[in-house]
This record gives structure tokens, sequence and C-alpha cells, in this order.
């Protein structure tokens, strides 16, 4: 019995300069039960419950990270979101974010919310890890007012049990993509 193993396959004519390669692998990681948690202005929370975890094969590997995330909160106000990366558990950094600019927020991007229903933020980067350790990838949450917020996750703020309202979801999908 023969075995065909390979660790990059490129298009039979090579690939144009300055292009990608393939997709090496694809990680998934979902959120379909609700929660509620507090932000604290001009702090960028952590939600570390949804979580992806992808181990590159090759240092020169890039990451595609896709993020829906399905989220409310009780007032009508500017939020803001993005993604953070620990590599090997080490100390997080945010990727595909806006420049420094004095004491603001270093985001991927912005929405006004409404209080019903929840809105669904998307977020698409190419990230370059330059590893071949562990990343792990998960949002990050802020907002625009004064004082401590409560989020919802999958669930809009008012969630009664009613046909008018819904569950959502919410996944972050990160795909290798050879360099």
């Amino acid at each position: 019995m023969s075995e065909l193993r390979t660790n990059r396959i490129v298009p039979r004519d090579g690939l144009k300069s300055g292009a990608s390669g393939g997709i090496i692998q694809v990680v998934q990681a979902t959120k379909t039960d609700t929660d509620s948690f507090s932000v604290a202005t001009t702090v960028q929370h952590q939600y570390t419950t949804l979580t992806a975890t992808i181990t590159p094969t090759r240092a020169d590997s890039k990451i595609l990270i896709i993020m829906q995330l399905s989220l409310s909160n009780p007032a009508s106000e500017k939020i803001h979101y993005g993604v953070q990366r620990t590599i090997g558990g080490s100390s997080a950094t945010s990727v595909g974010v806006g420049d420094a600019a004095g004491s603001r927020q270093r985001m991927g991007g912005g929405q006004y919310t409404y209080s019903n229903p929840a809105t669904t933020v998307n977020y698409s980067f190419l990230d370059s890890p330059s590893t071949t350790s562990a990343c792990a990838y998960y949002p990050i949450l802020g907002h625009d007012s004064s004082g401590s917020k409560t989020f919802n996750i999958n669930k809009s703020n008012g969630d009664s049990d009613s046909g008018q309202n819904a569950r959502y979801m919410s996944s972050i999908i990160l795909y290798e993509v050879s360099g």
C-alpha cells in the first residue's frame, strides 16, 4: 500500500509573486448558549469564553480570522470590538486594530447598538503570528459610555419567551494559510 504525505501544496505553475498558498487547516470555536457580563468604561473586556486555538504547521503561515459575534446591551450606544491573540500562553496582543492615538482604545471595529434586538458584528483579519506554537484568538469588547455596562451574548436585551425574540450563535473560524 502506498502513502503520500505533504505539508505544503502549491498550484502546478507555482504561485504568483506576493500570493499566498492554500489552506492547511481550519479550526472553529462556537458558542450557542447565552452569557451576560459587565464591561467597565475605557477597559477592553477579554471575552475568553469564546476562544479558538490553532497551532500553525509552519512559521511563515498566516492565520485568517473570521469572527461573528452576536451581542446586545441594555442601552443604545456605541460599542467597540476586536480580537486578541496569545502565543503559547504568553501575554495578549491585539490584532487587526487601528493606530494608537492618545488615550483612545485600539479596536478592530465599532458599531452603534440598540437595546433590542442583538447586533451581529463581523470581523476578519489575516494575522502573521510567525510561530509554530499554539495561537489562541478571542474577542475583546468595549463601549463609549461612562460607568459599567452589561453585555449579553447570543440573546437580545429583553429576551422574553416570545416568538418575536430569538437566540443566536457566535463563532470564530481560523484558517492556516500557507506562506
